[in-house]
């Protein structure tokens, strides 16, 4: 049986995973592969209503656990063949400034579900997406940089910067996130075009120097503590010893 007589194969005997409308909500509730199924075999109109209010409400029981399923809910929006109308309907939901009337995860499940739109070249839902990301400067959050890093390299990694530095200006404190994304972006850039890069930017930047000149008082900071540590347990371990007999 050759390959394409085997895909036709699969689909004339593909089992029929359609869900009641309250089974399907009930899946898509608890994050269930079977919603994915039953979206695959259900008319887009079907399964409109329900997919989109699991869009716009996050249902995820923890979130540190399940992420925020954007990506999920992603795959079941394409399948519909009708990416457009969740897209408009996403873009209206995002709130027009954070701590507003929507409430915390689901903010955070349509700012990643943007994400998924601008990843693949949506340029309005990449603005919106920014936009949503620089009100955050305000807030004590760690979330979403991961976000604009992941769909502008390097120069979303310099406006990150940019922004941990205008909370730093505006008293906040330093975000350990951004210095995770800093690693990871010299792992992938390499070191030095990064810190050329970030320096290149702080010339003319005054919020990503503030978050440059901080970042690297930190880190002596923490060598300096790693170093006292060390000495303190030398010290300690050398008291502990027995004198020989």
């Amino acid at each position: 049986m050759g390959p394409q007589s085997f895909e036709s194969f699969s689909r004339e005997f593909q089992p029929d995973m359609k869900l009641t409308r309250d089974e399907f909500r009930n899946a898509l509730a608890k994050g269930q592969g079977r919603a994915v199924q039953h979206v695959r075999q259900s008319s887009a109109d079907t399964v409109r209503d329900a997919l989109l209010d699991a869009c716009v409400h996050c249902r995820a029981y923890d979130t540190q656990c399940e992420g925020f399923r954007a990506d999920w809910l992603f795959n079941m929006i394409e399948l519909t063949g009708e990416p457009d109308h969740y897209r408009t309907k996403i873009l209206e939901a995002i709130p027009a400034s954070y701590g507003g009337d929507t409430d915390y995860y689901d903010f955070w499940q349509l700012y990643y579900l943007l994400k998924e739109f601008a990843i693949r070249g949506d340029a309005e839902c990449r603005m919106a997406l920014y936009r949503a990301f620089d009100l955050l400067v305000d807030h004590n959050d760690i979330c979403g940089a991961d976000a604009i890093v992941e769909i502008d390299g390097l120069s979303g990694l310099l406006h990150v910067l940019e922004i941990a530095g205008r909370r730093i200006q505006n008293g906040g404190d330093i975000w350990w996130e951004v210095s995770y994304h800093l690693e990871e972006a010299e792992k992938k850039f390499g070191q030095d075009t990064v810190r050329n890069a970030i320096d290149a930017e702080a010339s003319q930047n005054e919020c990503v120097r503030i978050y440059r000149d901080q970042n690297k008082q930190a880190a002596c900071r923490n060598d300096l503590e790693d170093e006292l540590v060390y000495i303190h347990c030398l010290t300690l371990k050398n008291s502990m010893k027995i004198p020989a007999e």
